[in-house]
């Protein structure tokens, strides 16, 4: 718009719905699920002071949210004029703000997430129920569920992320047990969320919330060196009720872990580097938090899923 033009009422609610469609319900991978102040105007209506004031604590919301710190922006005054300029008028910083709040949608800034630990870790030794060493694989599944797709929608796209952290410890000094603890260090700490470790809703390949499917998909492995290179940590993920999740319709999904052993000790003799001790696999969620604006509209709150781990077994 040429500077100095005058705001119409199509152009407030523009902008507005620009920021709703973050910090509101969205849909597919936009939207917080978030409270909000600001209203729409009617055609034909005046847009007020008012309406300008509400509409700066959306975008406050959700900037803070995305950057840990409020925006700069110009306060509408009363008596004043409102129109497009890059300077001394709202409309044009309203507008730029509000097109980078849904290009950094699933950013989180300082202080604006928490961690959760939802369930014990998963843990299993050798010798043990399963017999005195293990081969070929052992595996285990962890779950998350939300009351409905929506909250879990919510959870995603405000920053949430499932974090895997697969360990082994103890058993003998043999070197191929030293192989898989030196793979599962080097693998950390792993995190799934709505926008990550791919971007974007496709292909459905797996590698975000946006991209599952209900078949499993490798989205992460870690495999050992010489003479271990067959050995390899692997992370699977799917929805279990959605067989295309691209516009967020699951509320539950599945990771499945697996610690693959293809190693063959050639001996003489043989076998004389067998895995045991205690494989344990932990989880974490992070999920966002802080305050809206104004104070009064509360906490951001997203609703965290129920998640379980199966036991690591054969």
């Amino acid at each position: 718009m040429p500077v100095n033009d005058i705001i119409t009422q199509a152009e407030y609610n523009n902008i507005r719905n620009k920021v709703l469609g973050v910090l509101g319900t969205g849909s597919g991978n936009s939207g917080y699920g978030q409270p909000f102040v600001s209203t729409s105007v009617a055609e034909g209506n005046s847009i007020t002071i008012n309406e300008y004031a509400n509409l700066r604590y959306d975008i406050f919301s959700a900037y803070v949210h995305q950057v840990g710190s409020n925006p700069s922006t110009v306060t509408v005054v009363e008596g004043n004029t409102v129109r497009f300029s890059a300077i001394d008028a709202p409309v044009t910083t309203y507008d730029t703000i509000a097109d980078t709040l849904i290009s950094n949608r699933f950013n989180v800034g300082a202080g604006q997430s928490a961690i959760n630990i939802p369930t014990a870790p998963s843990s299993t030794t050798w010798p043990g129920i399963y017999g005195a060493d293990w081969s070929s694989l052992i595996q285990c599944t962890v779950t998350a569920t939300w009351p409905d797709s929506n909250q879990a929608r919510y959870f995603w796209n405000s920053g949430g992320q499932i974090r895997f952290t697969a360990s082994r410890s103890g058993g003998t000094a043999a070197t191929q047990n030293t192989q898989w603890t030196s793979i599962l260090s080097t693998a950390g700490t792993q995190t799934y969320g709505g926008n990550n470790p791919g971007a974007g809703t496709s292909p459905n390949d797996g590698q975000n919330w946006y991209r599952c499917t209900n078949t499993r998909q490798l989205w992460y492995s870690q495999s050992g060196s010489s003479p271990y290179g067959s050995n390899t940590y692997k992370i699977y993920a799917r929805t279990l009720d959605a067989s295309n999740n691209s516009t967020g319709t699951a509320r539950q999904g599945e990771w499945h872990i697996e610690f693959v052993d293809n190693y063959t000790d050639p001996g003489p003799p043989a076998p004389g580097d067998s895995v045991d001790g205690t494989f344990s696999v932990a989880v974490s969620l992070q999920y966002a938090t802080g305050i809206l604006v104004p104070p009064s509209q509360g906490s951001f709150t997203v609703t965290l899923p129920t998640v379980t781990i199966s036991a690591i077994a054969p």
